[in-house]
């Protein structure tokens, strides 16, 4: 519990001095610049993590990361949303999938 503490309250740290120095031209031009190396960095990570449930039919996950992604490129919507939804979307796959397996 504490450490989940610790990280919430570095979350909301990095979070206020990002507003603090988010308008400085220097910290945009920064970050502008940054946006390449993380789109290779995500694309790397989808790929990478989506490989193995292609291979063991479940490709139903690689389309919610595949959608996931679409949907952060594409839409203005926060990224926290985005993973909770897409969390929450797995989530209910695997419930509805255990409850097709106990039925058998």
């Amino acid at each position: 519990m504490k450490k989940l503490f610790y990280t919430i309250v570095a979350l909301v740290a990095a979070a206020y001095f990002y507003d603090i120095i988010r308008d400085n031209a220097y910290v945009s031009a920064a970050f502008r610049g940054m946006r390449a190396g993380v789109a290779a960095v995500i694309a790397d990570v989808v790929v990478s993590m989506a490989a193995p449930f292609l291979r063991r039919d479940k490709v139903i996950y690689a389309c919610i990361m595949a959608g996931s992604f679409l949907i952060a490129f594409l839409l203005e919507i926060n990224v926290a949303i985005i993973v909770g939804g897409s969390a929450l979307l797995g989530v209910a796959i695997g419930v509805l999938r255990r409850k097709k397996r106990a039925g058998k």
